[in-house]
């Protein structure tokens, strides 16, 4: 269990960085998904110190006794289990509520990670062996999908192909490449503000959470720093229609005066 914690927290702390594109990510989950498998023919460093604690009786100042009351789970099965969950929780292309059948979507999505990857320098093939016109077909489909003009980017992409600087980003290239970027990969955030709120979860309640924790996760996306924000607007419109003690709507509270003053509050 804390094995495969361990691999889930370093998981969720990649797909929460603002950088991880959808080609990363599907990477990511990939490897822990085989570092979870592996786990089932190899113990991990948890599971050994558990095995050393056992062979010598003891964990620590603790010495260990049987007790029938609680039944060891199934290793296997719980690995096998994790990993069909993670499996089932992969980045499609549409609604589990649409059409398509899953092969279909399962077809969807691999041919869009080939699109993406080639926006990936790791991805391409060594420079002598490059083919002329290598990825152009996909960043046109890239383009008609996410509606760009597809000769200004394609002509853009050519030269981020020849560059030899890493950082090298075209101009007329980043739309496109920040389209990559604008799919949440993680629900942690969500996960971790619903716990938070400490709220009865009823169907309304839910709806009303489900926005807020949208609205917000659409703000870190794609909201501005702060530097370059202006909140002039949304002080306006809060200081015109909110209550404030003052007003008469409110019950305004009733005026608290002592007659014999504490003698230390001159000090104060």
């Amino acid at each position: 269990m804390c094995d495969t914690l361990n691999e889930l927290a370093l998981l969720s702390e990649c797909l929460q960085k603002r950088t991880t594109s959808v080609a990363y990510a599907d990477k990511l989950i990939h490897r822990s998904i085989r570092f979870i498998n592996g786990l089932g023919e190899r113990p991990g460093t948890k599971v050994l110190a558990a095995e050393n604690a056992i062979s010598e009786g003891r964990l620590g100042t603790v010495v260990l006794t049987d007790n029938s009351k609680i039944v060891t789970i199934n290793r296997q099965q719980f690995i096998r289990s994790l990993s069909n969950n993670l499996s089932h929780r992969m980045f499609t292309t549409a609604s589990s509520r649409g059409a398509a059948s899953q092969a279909q979507l399962d077809s969807d999505y691999v041919h869009l990670l080939a699109q993406l990857k080639v926006l990936e320098r790791d991805k391409w093939p060594p420079a002598p062996t490059m083919p002329p016109g290598y990825g152009e077909v996909q960043v046109s489909e890239l383009c008609q999908r996410f509606r760009l003009p597809t000769v200004s980017v394609i002509n853009a992409f050519r030269d981020f192909v020849e560059s030899t600087v890493d950082d090298a980003t075209p101009a007329e290239l980043r739309p496109l490449m920040n389209c990559t970027r604008l799919i949440p990969c993680s629900t942690a955030e969500c996960e971790r503000g619903f716990s938070q709120m400490n709220l009865i979860i009823t169907p309304t309640r839910n709806r009303l959470l489900i926005e807020r924790v949208s609205t917000l996760m659409f703000i870190k996306l794609h909201g501005p720093p702060l530097t370059q924000w202006d909140p002039t607007g949304y002080v306006t419109t809060w200081l015109r229609r909110h209550r404030s003690a003052e007003d008469k709507r409110s019950r305004q509270a009733a005026a608290e005066s002592r007659k014999d003053p504490d003698p230390l509050w001159r000090f104060l």
